[in-house]
Parts: C-alpha cells; structure tokens; sequence
C-alpha cells in the first residue's frame, strides 16, 4: 500500500528541498507560498587534464 502524499512531496524538485513551513498571502486565503532551499551549492568543473591554468 502507498504511503499518502504530502505538500512537501509535490514540490520536491531536483537539487531542491521545500521547508516544512507554509506562508499564505495577505489577501487571498487560497494562496500558499512554499520556500524551496538548494541542496547543496553547484560545483565548479575540474580542468581537463593535459590543459593547465597557464596555456604557454
């Protein structure tokens, strides 16, 4: 049997994670807003071998 879903399982993208809490916006009481937090930070990409910093 599977397991319910949640909010939080609806907006859980790749390289993202939603915060437990759930903001509503002034004025409309249908309107949520759910923060999104980047797992972790994207990582630079290593130079090739044979092609150092200095090209000379």
């Amino acid at each position: 049997m599977k397991h319910p879903r949640r909010l939080l399982d609806a907006y859980r993208f790749p390289g993202f994670r939603p915060l437990v809490g759930v903001k509503g916006v002034f004025g409309d009481p249908k309107a949520r807003v759910v923060m999104l937090v980047r797992r972790e930070t994207t990582k630079k990409p290593r130079p090739k071998p044979g092609r150092g910093a200095n090209p000379t």
